[in-house]
């Protein structure tokens, strides 16, 4: 009998293009348990319908896998929803081919129920996929039943049926190093940053995070050897500046202290350059220390607020003082550092912002970067508390489309407020600024494309600070 085949597509073709990691790590999988994968990706394609045309008519896929990255692109001001146009595949693919349509990946993963139903696939897989994906291939391909895959979702007589979902042990993984499925030369050169994953899942207790619905609390973890092997992979790609996608990469210190420890042993801290998302705490200088020496540049941190009554409103585990010496550690390492604020959680008030506000004024922060409005995901604490209070009532009709709240404290020019107190600041980026200098939304920004073919390399918000201190 034949080997299964499964064309994986990459939906995503905002600019500049993120390297779809998540089907480079699956096609993979798929390999390793004698699947053949094939890449369409969209990203590089003028015409989706010929791309998929051509493909599934070369070679007769048994199954047709869809990447969801992202349902929208997390502004409250934009709110550009990514699923119209998957929407879109589906109906072509099953207007037109009896083969099967799974989606997945993280987006799909925060609400798999309602965006198989909006989009219409046959499948879904929730979580990892690396075992579900291939599981269903085979079962697909030898005419086997398929209902009982952890992780599946599907539809049975128009009711939704979602599988437990089984997180895959990635610490034996290796064949996830491979990176050799997605051109990562041609994602660096025209995106500006490689990627790579070293951890899944997330254990704190953030009320507006979707991450632990999309990826599990649990946290699961590469081996530091296996995590060296990619970065080696792709600099022979010619990939040479890396961004981590942990969700984030210091948690736990201990770990995140071995892959630091293992890039320097293997001397690839000569050789590339890195950035990565971070919690403000804990943040020991023993790892601010080993990041700077293999090859960190900057860091992200979600700081969201200076106020300790809205950190606990946003279930954050750090206080200021916490943020004060993380910045004080990655000072001292010569490590830039950009916090994300998040406005507008209930109880907000303009002077819990103007306070916060100057708190990161103070700090000597790189960047800062400030979003106004709360996006509400079902399943979060935050989306259950304020569906659920009369005096806050949130109106909700479907939860799949970009939802936001902000306190109702703020008042209707509350960005207008805040431009007020940044606009001697050239350090404070914004998704609402009208700046287009000072906004650091990524999707379709034009500044960082035109950046990127210039030659910047790195994190964006740190390419954005770059082009920004030229101009000054």
């Amino acid at each position: 009998m034949s080997c299964p085949k499964v064309l994986l597509v990459n939906t995503n073709r905002a600019q500049p293009p993120v390297a779809p990691v998540g089907l480079d790590y699956l096609a993979a999988a798929l390999e390793h348990k004698a699947i053949e994968p094939v890449l369409v990706d969209l990203a590089w394609e003028n015409s989706t319908e010929q791309a998929l045309k051509h493909a599934i008519e070369k070679h007769c896929p048994d199954l047709i896998g869809l990447s969801v990255r992202n349902i929208d692109d997390s502004s409250s001001s934009t709110r550009e929803f990514f699923l119209d146009p998957v929407r879109d595949i589906v109906s072509f693919l099953k207007t037109n081919y009896a083969v099967p349509v799974v989606l997945g990946g993280c987006g799909f993963s925060i609400m798999p129920d309602r965006a198989l139903r909006y989009c219409g696939g046959n499948f879904g897989i929730k979580g990892d996929g690396e075992n579900a994906l291939a599981e269903l291939a085979m079962r697909l391909h030898k005419g086997q039943d398929y209902k009982d895959i952890a992780g599946l979702v599907f539809f049975e007589q128009g009711t939704a049926v979602a599988n437990k979902t089984e997180y895959a042990h990635i610490e034996d993984m290796e064949f996830l190093s491979k990176r050799n499925f997605i051109d990562n030369r041609r994602y660096f050169e025209q995106g500006g940053q490689g990627n790579i994953e070293t951890r899944r899942g997330c254990d704190q207790n953030c009320t507006y995070c979707a991450d632990p619905i999309a990826k599990g609390r649990s946290m699961r973890f590469r081996r530091p050897e296996h995590v060296v092997e990619e970065l080696s992979n792709l600099v022979e790609k010619g990939v040479d500046c890396f961004h981590f996608c942990d969700s984030e990469f210091n948690l736990p210190p201990n770990y995140a202290e071995k892959v630091c420890q293992a890039t320097i042993k293997s001397g690839l801290n000569d050789v590339i350059k890195w950035y990565a998302y971070c919690g403000c705490a804990p943040f020991p200088s023993s790892l601010g220390q080993l990041m700077k020496k293999s090859g960190c540049l900057g860091i992200n941190f979600g700081a969201d607020s200076a106020n300790p009554q809205m950190l606990s409103i946003l279930g954050r585990g750090h206080n200021p003082d916490d943020v004060k010496k993380t910045a004080r550690i990655c000072r001292d390492n010569e490590i830039d550092v950009m916090f994300d604020l998040l406005i507008g959680a209930p109880y907000e008030t303009r002077q819990s912002i103007h306070s916060s506000i100057d708190f990161f004024k103070a700090i000597d922060a790189d960047a800062v970067g400030i979003s106004v409005g709360i996006r509400l995901y079902e399943g979060t604490p935050l989306y259950e508390q304020l569906a659920n209070d009369s005096a806050r009532a949130v109106h909700i009709k479907d939860p799949l489309f970009p939802l936001y709240y902000v306190s109702e404290n703020l008042g209707s020019d509350i960005e207008d407020y805040i431009r007020d107190l940044t606009a001697d600041d050239e350090r404070f980026l914004s998704f609402e600024a009208g700046d287009a200098d000072r906004d650091y939304g990524y999707t379709d920004n034009q500044l960082l494309v035109n950046a990127i073919k210039k030659g910047y390399r790195g994190a964006y918000w740190h390419i954005l600070k770059q082009v920004q201190q030229e101009k000054l």
